[in-house]
């Protein structure tokens, strides 16, 4: 078993975290510093896109530590106020195709999809979609 989801170990990429301790990862509350190296590792890692999505897709209870840069404090405040469940399609996960658009070069519309959950044509007519609504309201 891997301490890793599934989606790391099947990535091109290897994510920053595997050359890192694991207990970096898994700090108690007053250990802030440490929370703050692990999130700074995330920050450099090819995969934090997916990762955070994944991340912000587990239940709070049952997710600790750092995973796609977030701690579960901030897992939680992201979460707040938002539905238990919500429905599937890319429009929920917008930043994270945002983020995966940005980089140089940009990731495929089939891993964009695989990262979220959907296929790579509904990711991309999200994507289109949205910068539609964005220049009619300019």
């Amino acid at each position: 078993m891997s301490l890793y989801p599934d989606f790391v170990d099947q990535a091109t990429d290897t994510p920053a975290c595997r050359s890192e301790d694991p207990d970096l990862f898994f700090p108690e509350k007053s250990e802030t510093v440490k929370a703050r190296k692990a999130k700074a590792v995330c920050r450099r890692c090819p995969l934090l896109a997916a990762c955070e999505a994944w991340a912000l897709a587990q239940s709070p209870t049952q997710l600790y530590g750092v995973w796609g840069g977030l701690s579960d404090y901030d897992r939680r405040q992201r979460n707040k106020g938002k539905p238990r469940r919500q429905p599937p399609g890319a429009g929920r996960h917008h930043h994270v195709i945002a983020r995966m658009r940005a980089h140089n070069p940009p990731a495929t519309w089939a891993e964009i999809g695989e990262a979220i959950g959907v296929s790579a044509d509904a990711a991309q007519k999200h994507w289109r979609r949205s910068h539609q609504r964005q220049v009619v309201a300019a």
